[in-house]
């Protein structure tokens, strides 16, 4: 589409009226790729990675970043895990009467826990996932690479776990705040993801500015998702419902394809027939076999994987930020993960500055013989365009005088 309309001779054709839509699906599996990178060193049997949790869990290894679901559940058990670790160290700390040989016989006592303790436990819980200094230096003075990782693994997950919930419950003000979250990350360096640092920059100068107004902005994100069931909390995003799709239709020309008919043949046969063929499929493979045609196993149950993990990590002391021994002052690891939050609020001067001059040169065009005095300043430019720069500033702001962070 971007190479007819760069061609078009008519204003219309060029596509420039039509928003390029949000790929969330396609945003999480890269989010997860990055993730996976940073945090599975290959060859670590250190417990502040993704690899340990990977051979000590029941499941299928993740070895390569390629299966969505199975890169999705482990990163999102091991996080738990760590919480679940984290939250155990509160407990033996503030509730010692409660505390147990592992974290199965804990489920009664959280459920049961009053209101009031519970916020205490998460203001507890946030202060130790968010501190203002490097999460590595403890008050004593110890230095603990293995903690430090497991802070930054948690932080980098929690925009990812918000952009989930968001899009299950359709809820866009969430999503907005999540896609935020997620593009600071994205601009660090050390995420490896330029093309998706920039185009998430595009996405939020669309949902977060003047660029559109509000209307326009959640119909932007609300289109995004899909709710086939009609059922509340099932949404999910409108690009995994074109994967599903795709992989309906290469389905189809593998069953029924030859090499006398054509592929746009067939892709006309079977558009508007999709999911009756699919039902048909599914229902023919389980009256004649006698079960569906995935021959994939059932998921186990994570809750096991989970709590097994957490043990692991409260009993080594890998979550407590002093480490095991308390006369130990440094715990080294080969594999310290970047802060990935840090470095991301650290690059946003430069990348915001170079998406905002590709806008101004897009919207301001020179004409190719142009004098001197034709040629617009900056401030006059500034002045008609939206400057990115200011939907980051009260993040900035917030988390640390730039000067100051520790990267």
């Amino acid at each position: 589409m971007q190479n007819v309309g760069r061609n078009a001779r008519l204003p219309y054709n060029s596509y420039k009226h039509i928003f390029s839509g949000l790929a969330l699906w396609h945003l999480r599996f890269n989010y997860l790729k990055m993730v996976w990178e940073i945090f599975y060193p290959e060859g670590a049997n250190e417990r502040s990675t993704l690899q340990w949790a990977a051979d000590h869990s029941r499941r299928e290894k993740t070895t390569k970043p390629t299966d969505f679901n199975s890169l999705e559940d482990l990163t999102i058990h091991s996080y738990r895990a760590r919480i679940l670790a984290i939250m155990r160290s509160w407990i033996h700390e503030h509730a010692p009467e409660y505390d147990s040989k592992d974290s199965a016989s804990l489920g009664a006592w959280f459920s049961a826990m009053p209101a009031a303790k519970w916020n205490k436990a998460l203001e507890w819980l946030n202060i130790r996932l968010h501190p203002d200094q490097n999460p590595g230096i403890v008050d004593d003075g110890t230095v603990n690479d293995h903690w430090t990782n497991h802070v930054r693994f948690c932080s980098v997950m929690e925009p990812y776990l918000t952009q989930s919930y968001a899009i299950k419950h359709d809820d866009t003000s969430l999503l907005r705040q999540a896609i935020q979250e997620v593009c600071i990350v994205m601009q660090a360096p050390s995420a490896s993801k330029p093309k998706y640092a920039k185009a998430l920059l595009r996405q939020v100068h669309i949902i977060n500015t003047v660029a559109a107004d509000p209307t326009l902005q959640e119909a932007y994100l609300a289109n995004a998702l899909v709710n086939l069931r009609g059922l509340p909390h099932t949404f999910y995003e409108m690009d995994l419902l074109l994967e599903h799709q795709n992989g309906e239709f290469k389905q189809f020309r593998t069953d029924r394809g030859s090499s006398i008919q054509e592929s746009d043949d067939l892709f006309r046969q079977h558009a508007l027939t999709a999911k009756l063929l699919q039902a048909v499929r599914i229902s023919a493979n389980r009256t004649l076999v006698g079960r569906c045609r995935d021959r994939r196993h059932p998921k186990k149950d994570a809750l096991f994987d989970i709590r097994s993990l957490a043990d692991q990590l409260y009993h080594s002391s890998s979550t407590n930020p002093r480490g095991p021994d308390s006369n130990k002052s440094y715990y080294f690891s080969e594999n310290k993960a970047p802060n990935l939050v840090n470095k991301g609020i650290l690059a946003l001067h430069t990348t915001t500055r170079l998406y905002n001059e590709s806008v101004l040169k897009k919207a301001n065009p020179l004409p190719e013989t142009a004098a001197p005095g034709d040629i617009p300043s900056t401030e006059e430019l500034n002045g008609r365009n939206a400057d990115v720069n200011e939907l980051f500033r009260e993040r900035a702001l917030v988390t640390a005088d730039l000067s100051e962070l520790n990267v």
